[in-house]
C-alpha cells in the first residue's frame, strides 16, 4: 500500500469560516499548505464533486490564500477535480504553497503541484463526509477551534512535479 494522496484537516472558526490545511504526497513529492476559507465554500466544493459526470464548480475548484482587492493573490491551497479519459479516470489537481510576506523574497515561496487519479467513487465519499466536517450536515462538524480530518484520496497511481515559481 502507498502513502500517496491527499489528506484534508478543518479546524473550525466561529465566524463560519476555517483554516483548512492540505497535505499531498504522490511519487515522492510532498507538501503542505493551509488557507482560511468559508465552511461553506468547502461544503459546495464537497457537494460538487458528488455530480456525475464532474460539474465545472468541480473543475473550478477550490482556493484559498492571500486576497488584495477581491482577488486572490497567493493560492496557498488549491483543489480541483476533472475527468482525464473517457473511461471515467478522475484527476485531482492539488497545489500547497508557502505563504510570501511583503518581506519575504518571492523565490524564498515553497510550492507542491500534483495531480492525483481517483475515482468517482472516492469523490461522492469525500462529499458525504465533508459537511460535516465543515460544520454542516446533521453532525454539526467540530465545534468552533475544533478539528475535523479527512483522507480524500488514496491514489493508487499518480503523477506528481515540483514547480518553482518564475521570478
Amino acid at each position: 500500500m502507498t502513502d500517496d494522496g491527499l489528506r484534508l484537516r478543518f479546524q473550525r472558526d466561529d465566524d463560519g469560516t476555517g483554516e483548512l490545511h492540505a497535505s499531498v504526497r504522490s511519487q515522492g513529492f510532498s507538501g503542505h499548505g493551509s488557507a482560511w476559507i468559508g465552511a461553506a465554500q468547502l461544503e459546495h466544493f464537497a457537494s460538487a464533486l458528488a455530480a456525475y459526470p464532474l460539474t465545472e464548480e468541480a473543475r473550478k475548484g477550490l482556493a484559498g490564500g492571500y486576497w488584495r482587492n477581491d482577488r486572490l493573490e497567493q493560492v496557498h491551497v488549491g483543489l480541483s477535480a476533472y475527468p482525464f479519459d473517457s473511461a471515467g479516470h478522475i484527476g485531482v489537481r492539488v497545489l500547497v504553497a508557502t505563504p510570501v510576506g511583503p518581506s519575504d523574497r518571492p523565490l524564498s515561496q515553497h510550492v507542491t503541484e500534483v495531480e492525483l487519479q481517483t475515482t468517482y467513487h472516492e469523490l461522492e465519499s469525500f462529499s458525504r463526509e465533508a459537511p460535516g466536517a465543515a460544520g454542516g450536515g446533521t453532525g454539526g462538524g467540530p465545534p468552533a477551534g475544533g478539528r475535523a480530518e479527512l483522507t480524500l484520496f488514496r491514489a493508487r497511481r499518480a503523477g506528481g512535479r515540483r514547480y518553482h515559481p518564475p521570478s
